[in-house]
């Protein structure tokens, strides 16, 4: 009997996300597809970006939708970031941009709906963007979760306007207490992109002393040889609520290396997150291009009810 109520629920659920699924591709079809800028929250920035198997709620919108089934609370979520972008020439670093972000996330994962909400807005000196993105998730199963994401962004530069729409699918599977892993691919039925990105993701914790992050992909609409991305972190509890976080990325489809940093204040209905990012050009000789590096510094604040 419990073997045919579970089969009932998943079979709801599953109809759910069609629903769901059928909705945001209507939205999506009706808007332009162009590459968006990438938003991250302090935490990402502090593990570069590391954490599709991350059991996260206020990431929701940004990273994997999917986990957000896991949890039973709602959530409210304030970034403020900061950005220097220069570059290097003749041996002389010469600032090019000083940008600044903010952003806000609503999430209510309370009962069988599970939902977040997300507006961020970053600044440079002579452009502007804003994004929204609305993130759904689902029980699938016990232990997994499936979830989509919805995301707009709209960019004002000058007298040139414009705007581009992305659809993520994202997956989470919980092995044990200590073992999670991740998958999310982004527009999957879209061709002919330049930057769309799949990532499969691994998760381990050790007693919340330590956790291990690991993120491969790659872009799945071309050779993955050349294409590739390898994200790497860790999360360290150094005091009885603090959590030292730090992390490297190499994308070679956008020929960047990236390494992060940052400290989190963790407690039961408040977090606070510092994080420091640092960016930098690689293949540099094959491509004719000036070096750049881009500095990020960024604080957040997330209350729980």
């Amino acid at each position: 009997m419990d073997c045919i109520t579970n089969y009932s629920n998943i079979a709801r659920n599953l109809q759910t996300i069609k629903i769901y699924l059928a909705f945001l591709l209507c939205i999506a079809c009706k808007n332009s597809w162009s590459l968006p800028y990438n938003f991250e929250t302090t935490r990402l920035k502090s593990t570069a970006g590391a954490g599709v198997a991350s059991l996260l709620i206020d990431e929701s919108t940004i990273l994997n939708p999917a986990p957000m089934a896991f949890f039973n609370l709602a959530s409210f979520y304030i970034q403020r970031s900061d950005q220097k972008t220069s570059t290097t020439e003749n041996g002389i670093k010469k600032l090019m941009d000083d940008s600044s972000h903010i952003g806000f996330i609503a999430s209510d994962s309370k009962g069988k709906f599970k939902g977040s909400a997300s507006y961020h807005k970053y600044k440079e000196k002579d452009s502007q963007s804003k994004r929204w993105a609305f993130a759904i998730s689902s029980p699938f199963g016990e232990s997994s979760a499936i979830g989509l994401t919805y995301s707009t962004t709209k960019k004002r530069k000058a007298n040139n306007n414009s705007e581009s729409s992305h659809f993520v699918l994202g997956l989470s599977h919980i092995l044990d207490e200590s073992f999670s892993f991740g998958f999310t691919i982004k527009d999957p039925f879209k061709k002919g992109v330049e930057y769309y990105p799949t990532l499969l993701g691994m998760q381990y914790s050790y007693k919340r002393l330590i956790t291990l992050m690991a993120d491969i992909g790659g872009n799945y609409n071309l050779d993955f040889e050349g294409e590739s991305m390898y994200k790497f972190a860790a999360q360290i509890k150094v005091f009885e609520d603090f959590f030292l976080r730090l992390g490297t990325n190499l994308d070679n489809m956008k020929d960047e290396k990236t390494n992060g940093i940052g400290i989190g204040w963790v407690q039961p209905k408040l977090s606070i997150d510092f994080a420091m990012k640092n960016t930098e050009s690689t293949n540099l000789t094959t491509k004719n291009t000036q070096p750049t590096d881009i500095k990020e510094n960024s604080f957040s604040l997330s209350y729980r009810f």
